[in-house]
């Protein structure tokens, strides 16, 4: 991922916020984000975004618009139990491709949460991007 820090510190200005206060809205560290503002390496795990995301009232993919991924197909040879629950509470038919974003987040070498609300929040996240 290319340097999400600089789009986040972007946004955190544009809502007007201090490091401190978008600290304390996100329930992180001041030094957390300020590593990830600053540093060309940063790489944040879904958690982390997702914090800054709703504390920014933005979604991750709206963090994430400047960024481009290459990615390779990842289909679980499992459902996951996640997508279970996002089946049951979308109550439309799933976008493959957004289910594939998913896949690689799920994929990613990092905590992820286990509440159904985070993945739902994500798949309507990126799905409210898509149809701008």
């Amino acid at each position: 991922m290319k340097n999400v820090g600089v789009r986040i510190k972007a946004l955190r200005m544009e809502k007007g916020f201090t490091l401190p206060k978008l600290a304390e809205e996100a329930e992180l560290s001041k030094g957390l984000l300020s590593k990830l503002e600053n540093s060309s390496d940063s790489n944040p795990s879904l958690s982390t975004l997702y914090k800054i995301a709703n504390a920014l009232n933005v979604t991750v993919a709206d963090m994430l618009n400047t960024e481009q991924a290459h990615i390779k197909r990842v289909v679980p040879n499992v459902v996951p139990t996640w997508l279970k629950d996002l089946r049951k509470s979308i109550g439309h038919k799933l976008d493959e491709e957004i289910l594939e974003a998913l896949y690689v987040i799920q994929n990613r070498k990092t905590e992820l949460s286990k509440d159904p609300k985070d993945w739902e929040f994500l798949y309507r996240s990126i799905e409210r991007s898509l149809k701008k």
